[in-house]
Order: C-alpha cells, then structure tokens, then sequence
C-alpha cells in the first residue's frame, strides 16, 4: 500500500494530528499518546511510529468495506478522516444505513403526505405523537456505535453487542480474542488488554470468510452484495425490525438456526430498508410468493405503494 504524507498544521492543543493520505481517503494519527484515562499525556508519537499506525488504519478501513460494504459504515474522529479534536482520539464506526433507512423513508412519506414532515428532534421531545407510521419511524431509530477506535494506541473497543457477526469471528480465532472482545462491550475508553487493530483485522478478514462459508453452504451467490446484506442483518438480528419482520413473516423461518434464515433473506434481495418500509406500515407480504413481488419492486416504487 502506497502512503503520501502530508502534515497538518495544529489549530489548538487539541488539533495536533499528522494526516495521512491514500487513494483520496485520509487518516489522521495524533501526535501524543493517550494514557488510557481520558487525557493524553507528554509521550510523543514519532514519524515512524505513526506511518505505521496510518498504515494499519486504511487496512482496517478496507477489512471493514470488505465485511459491511463501500459507504455502508461512517466514522467520525481520525480514522474517519477528521482532524477535529475528539476525546480519546476516539473513532467511532457505526452501521450507516440503519439512518439512512430511516430518513429515506420518512422523507419519501412526508413528501406524500403520509406522515408530518417532524424532525427526529422534535419527535423526541414530543410524548403525544398523533402521527403512527411517525412513532413507529421513531421508536426504531436504534443505531449504537458499531464499534471505536483508540487513534493514539491502535486499540478498539466499545462494541455493540454479543450477537454480532465479529464476536462469532473472534470466537473462530481465539478465545482470548472472545475475552477481550466480552470485555469491551458498551465500553467508552480503551484498556491495555483491549483487541489491537492487527488483532481486529484478523476478526473482521474471518468475519467475511465465515460469512462467504455460510451463503454458499446455503446455495447462495456469495457476490459482495449478498456477504455485505447479511453481514448487516447479522448484526442487527436483535433490532425490533427484525424480530417483527419474523414474527409477521414466519414463512421467513426455513431453518432451525436463525443465521441460516437471515443468509436466505439476504440471498433474496430483503435489506434492512425493505424491511423498515414493511415494518412501520404493518403491510407484510402475506406469503413467499408475494414477498416476491414486492422485491422485485424497485425501493422508490414500493414506498409509493406502501404509503
């Protein structure tokens, strides 16, 4: 991998970073160390050092495309490009099209006059919500970081839950990873027994290979569309949406194991967006073949039905 470097100049004390380019995507690694404990201390990061930090963070970014697809993840602080001060030198990765989905549709509903056009602000504050499809929308904005990265240290932490795909991987590789793992859940700083980045990309280089494993033990086309969808219901197999979606649509449930029916679901084209249009209009495909149907609708079409 071919890194150019560039230096950015600091605005403040807290806006101390070398900034790194590749391909057009940047990284920023900070200057000094932090200690673990919020603050960071006087322990200089050299030029060297830091090259190679940058180095590991665009493979991370490009173990996590290969999991979850191109603009599927977002993440703020320096591993996602930004220089701006952020505590911890934190870097937070976080599921995009759970926000997506949800904006999507609500603007395309508001557009048809389907439901008030309300902020997710002003929802929030409002206890007396007239407007079901509107609650609903609401009562499922559910995305928690996916999981943070220490900058300064090349630790990750912070991760969502114990059903995801990741914690599976870890448990593939080593149990010490699935300890350090378990230990880092809804975690808000890194610790010295916290995964290194090296370590997570190993989790997340397993994570696909387990995944491309099961679609084809299922007769699925493991193309980057079919990997990336089910990567994304695996991980959010505990959401409301997705508990409903099986309940409403048993015809869904195929297979004893859960992962085995989410693999067949992304197989079929069912994302995380159809699913939302279905779940907050409570207007399920009645059978397989009608649900069918309705996926062989284009997304923009099927809001228009649906509303």
């Amino acid at each position: 991998m071919t890194i150019t470097v560039s230096y950015s100049q600091p605005r403040n004390p807290h806006d101390d970073y070398r900034e790194y380019d590749s391909g057009g995507n940047r990284v920023f690694v900070p200057r000094y160390r932090n200690n673990l404990n919020g603050y960071r201390n006087s322990v200089a990061i050299s030029e060297e050092e830091s090259k190679v930090l940058a180095e590991k963070f665009f493979k991370l970014r490009a173990a996590v495309v290969a999991c979850f697809g191109d603009n599927q993840i977002v993440a703020s602080g320096p591993v996602g490009g930004s220089n701006s001060y952020s505590y911890n030198s934190a870097s937070e990765f976080s599921i995009l099209p759970i926000n997506q989905a949800i904006k999507k549709l609500r603007e395309a509903l508001a557009a048809q006059g389907s439901i008030e056009a309300k902020s997710s602000y002003r929802i929030g504050r409002d206890d007396k919500v007239n407007d079901k499809m509107n609650y609903r929308l609401k009562r499922r904005e559910d995305n928690p970081a996916f999981f943070t990265v220490d900058a300064s240290n090349g630790l990750v932490y912070g991760f969502s839950n114990k059903t995801s795909p990741l914690r599976a991987a870890a448990k593939s590789l080593s149990n010490d990873f699935v300890i350090k793992f378990d230990a880092d859940i809804d975690s808000y700083m890194a610790n010295p027994n916290s995964l290194t980045v090296d370590e997570f990309i190993l989790i997340l280089n397993e994570t696909r290979r387990l995944a491309v494993e099961r679609l084809k033990s299922l007769d699925i086309v493991a193309s980057d569309a079919t990997v990336t969808a089910f990567l994304e219901l695996q991980q959010i197999k505990s959401y409301r949406v997705v508990k409903e979606i099986l309940t409403e649509m048993p015809y869904l449930k195929v297979e004893r194991e859960l992962d085995k029916n989410l693999a067949l679901m992304a197989g079929r084209g069912l994302t995380y967006e159809r699913m939302l249009v279905f779940n907050v209009s409570e207007n399920y495909p009645k059978d397989d073949e009608a649900l069918t149907d309705a996926l062989n609708i284009p997304l923009d079409w099927m809001l228009l039905i649906t509303a």
